[in-house]
């Protein structure tokens, strides 16, 4: 059966066993040694092996996205696309990575289990270290800085992002969004295509197929109320805007998750 974390973001560190996991109909293998990280609102199913152990943490995305947009605004736009992707972190075959990997882990089960929600913050700190280190290696091969970003500009896109996942049902113009936050469409387009690499209409697609995916694959809503939940007027519309975004129609989509858990 599917499962997802509405609202927050896990890390899975595997020490010994592994297996493999079922994201969006793409099966990824995990071997001892792998970090997994999935964002809020994946929906993902694991096959695992019975000697599987390692560690689990899930911390608030929104905490988790405002402390990175806060800290690293000089990022590269990569490391926002990645971000907000699934993925797996398979270079910890070196004794110094793991054992570093399995010092940060085993701290934060340490603070949890002896401070609980008293620590919160201590805790969150680490998995920030985890999400930041896991991340940023492999973005930042041949990256310059860009030449014209400020904090001012992440914080615009966080705001937008914000109002897209308030909004999104909803089918809103980039003209409305920009009235919300007082700037203009250009400033907009600006700073989600050098921050996210995308438009600030792909931003919106992107939220509504993942909320689509996230239906189709853990919930018994039919087709159509999907379709009406998300804001489409008909099916129709709704099913050539899923297919021309994921190459898919909806219902062959679910029938792809369903052949995995049957």
């Amino acid at each position: 059966m599917q499962q997802r974390c509405p609202d927050r973001r896990q890390q899975f560190l595997f020490e010994k066993g592994g297996g493999c996991v079922l994201i969006d109909n793409e099966e990824l293998r995990l071997a001892p040694g792998s970090l997994l990280v999935l964002p809020a609102n994946c929906p993902y199913q694991f096959r695992l092996t019975p000697d599987t152990d390692g560690f689990a943490f899930s911390g608030s995305e929104l905490f988790l996205r405002t402390r990175v947009a806060q800290a690293m605004f000089t990022t590269p736009s990569s490391f926002w696309e990645s971000y907000y992707k699934p993925y797996t972190y398979d270079d910890l075959t070196g004794e110094h990575q793991r054992e570093k990997r399995k010092r940060i882990f085993t701290e934060v089960s340490i603070a949890a289990a002896r401070f609980g929600l008293g620590c919160d913050a201590a805790i969150m700190a680490y998995i920030l270290v985890v999400v930041v280190e896991s991340t940023l290696p492999k973005l930042l091969q041949g990256w310059q800085p860009p030449t014209k970003m400020d904090s001012s500009d992440t914080s615009l896109l966080y705001q937008y992002q914000i109002l897209v996942e308030n909004h999104f049902r909803e089918h809103l113009t980039i003209e409305s969004y920009c009235q919300m936050l007082g700037v203009t469409r250009n400033k907009l387009i600006e700073v989600c295509k050098q921050l996210s690499e995308l438009t600030p209409l792909e931003l919106v697609h992107k939220r509504m197929i993942l909320e689509a995916k996230r239906e189709l694959l853990s919930s018994m809503k039919t087709v159509n109320e999907i379709t009406f939940d998300l804001g489409f007027i008909d099916y129709a519309y709704f099913s050539r805007f899923f297919k021309n975004q994921t190459g898919f129609s909806p219902t062959h989509f679910r029938s792809l998750g369903n052949k995995y858990t049957a």
